[in-house]
């Protein structure tokens, strides 16, 4: 019988890992679309509280008939939410539906933001809300959004009062109202003046609702039409926006998609007030903007656009990327560069992909990689360098057309490069409500980008382009073909328990079974278990062969488990390897 027990408990999370971003270039419809974007000055940042609270047809509408840049900010990643298609729950939750908006913002072209809160599950106001979330870092992280994003108009989902029928969705019109003045202050959060400018958008309004029983829409509020049909996407707006919105899987939020007009509703919060459409008094084109010589530009190359033969707008692509380059806004300049610069190589019909046939990698080990280039244009496009990491190649070697280029190249990945995992995820979180992030430049991104890239220099007509390909992992699948994802760097060795939960008995050793994959030849390492900051047992001399998977006993002494007061904790295992590298054939 145990005179005492302690429970011990592991806790994991499982990974998931985004698709790599090969350069390929958009269809005819899709540039077209950017084409009119381009010409368009105003940005909307619409935000609320987690996924799939987002109104999906209106940010279809401003993408596709209003060609305006528009966000989704969801201050949570959703994972206190429920999950239909599997047991994750938490940390794991909020990866799946973080993904999940990622692929609903595919189809209706938004982009997408978060901040470091926790969706801790139901509160009832917010009260109850800000008892668990800090509001000064939750306001922080959004302040930290609108000045690199720099909407000119925010959009919430939700009031700050009952109506929004659940805390965390009050919680957000709260935290808007505060982040809306206080991006514009130089005095609030003057550490992200190191990497941004103050941004003043011109209002915050709020989109009213009919939710059930609840109606806050009225007749005196500005009404606007959405839904229309676009016949480049061969539906309307309401139709596209249920394809995105049965995107959220793993809630259940499988929607019709809705043919015809409808009217969305908006109530003034802060700023100028709209009576004719969102962006009253707001600069709409360049010309509005007091920038002369673009508008004009834009026109002619949509009027000329030949939908089978996009590269035939290069000549005035690239006359108006010259002239992008002359203004003086240099943040407008830097979105709106980077926006023609991916219009150009569309054009051209570019693809790009470094790959390897290793789905993972370790730091410091070489492997071998394809990068694959091709270009379909009648106008020269010329690879002048290409930075493989560790050495630079200068080719001045001009890619045929429509004929892949490939060029193989042993790669070492540095010594110093990160595992690859979620950047919120890396460090414990703060709280039960708030994610740790080391870097704070980080906060907002969906996910981080690759940071192993090949770098290729190139030439289109007079033009200079630079541009970054990641280190991917490319595979034949027979069931879904090509199937190509980031490469993933892991530690030279994984340890996993056997068991989630351990109990021991007093005054008797405690076996635990641990699982270790050697992923690179492992000489006289260590395993460490603690429980807090105490250490309660070593082992070295672990010795495994590369690629090798071996089950492990490790037992720990009674005399140190006594020591250990409380009756339930939670066990860690460190491992610290001493790696010698063999050369091939030797023993």
């Amino acid at each position: 019988m145990f005179k005492s027990v302690f429970l011990v408990i592991i806790l994991g999370f499982i990974v998931f890992f985004s698709s790599a971003q090969q350069i390929r270039p958009a269809k005819s419809a899709e540039i077209y679309r950017e084409l009119k974007t381009l010409k368009h000055i105003p940005k909307v940042l619409y935000l609320a509280a987690h996924p799939d609270d987002e109104n999906t047809g209106l940010l279809s509408w401003l993408i596709n008939e209003q060609n305006v840049e528009t966000g989704y900010l969801s201050l949570t990643r959703g994972d206190g939410g429920q999950n239909l298609l599997g047991t994750e729950q938490g940390a794991a939750l909020g990866l799946i539906r973080t993904h999940e908006l990622l692929e609903a913002r595919k189809l209706d072209g938004a982009q997408q933001f978060f901040t470091r809160a926790i969706d801790f599950g139901f509160s009832k106001n917010t009260n109850d809300t800000f008892k668990q979330w800090d509001a000064d870092s939750i306001t922080a992280d959004v302040v930290w959004v609108i000045r690199k994003f720099r909407p000119d108009v925010i959009i919430c989902r939700f009031p700050p009062t009952a109506a929004a029928g659940h805390g965390q969705h009050a919680a957000s019109a709260v935290v808007a109202e505060k982040a809306f003045a206080a991006a514009a202050d130089k005095n609030m959060f003057p550490n992200q003046l190191k990497y941004v400018e103050v941004w003043q958008p011109k209002r915050l309004v709020w989109n009213t609702f009919r939710f059930g029983s609840t109606n806050t829409t009225a007749e005196n509020q500005l009404k606007v039409t959405v839904g229309q049909y676009d016949a480049q996407l061969g539906m309307g707006y309401g139709e596209l926006a249920g394809l995105s919105r049965s995107l959220h899987k793993s809630q259940g939020a499988g929607t019709q998609s809705v043919a015809g007009v409808r009217t969305e509703y908006f109530s003034p919060v802060l700023g100028g007030p709209a009576k004719e459409s969102l962006f009253d008094k707001i600069p709409i084109n360049w010309s509005e903007k007091g920038i002369d010589n673009i508008d004009e530009l834009i026109d002619i190359i949509l009027l000329s656009f030949d939908y089978n033969h996009p590269d035939k707008s290069l000549h005035g692509l690239l006359m108006l990327r010259k002239r992008i380059a002359e203004i003086q806004d240099k943040n407008l300049k830097k979105d709106k560069l980077a926006a023609i610069d991916r219009i150009i190589l569309s054009c051209t019909g570019f693809m790009g992909e470094v790959v390897t046939n290793q789905a993972e990698a370790i730091a410091g080990n070489s492997y071998n990689f394809r990068l694959n280039l091709i270009s379909r244009s009648s106008t020269p496009v010329v690879l002048e360098q290409i930075n493989w990491i560790n050495q630079t190649d200068n080719l001045n070697r001009r890619i045929a057309g429509d004929s892949l280029m490939t060029i193989e190249r042993k790669i070492q990945i540095p010594a110093n490069a990160t595992l690859t995992e979620p950047y919120w995820l890396e460090k414990p979180a703060k709280n039960a409500a708030t994610f740790s992030v080391a870097n704070d430049t980080l906060i907002g991104f969906a996910e981080t980008e690759s940071a192993l890239n090949v770098s290729l220099s190139l030439k289109i007509g007079t033009e200079k382009f630079n541009i970054k390909l990641p280190l991917s992992f490319k595979k034949l699948d027979p069931v879904k073909g090509d199937v190509v994802e980031q490469l993933r760097i892991v530690p030279a060795m994984d340890l996993s328990f056997a068991e989630p939960v351990y109990f021991a008995k007093d005054k008797e050793d405690l076996k635990i079974t641990l699982r270790l994959k050697a992923n690179k030849y492992i000489n006289y390492g260590k395993v460490t278990f603690k429980i807090g900051s105490a250490i309660i047992a070593n082992f070295t001399g672990i010795n495994l062969q590369e690629n090798t998977i071996t089950i492990k006993d490790f037992i720990i002494p009674a005399n140190e488990l006594s020591k250990i007061k409380t009756n339930q904790n939670k066990l860690e295992v460190f491992f610290l390897p001493r790696i010698t590298i063999l050369s091939k054939g030797r023993c």
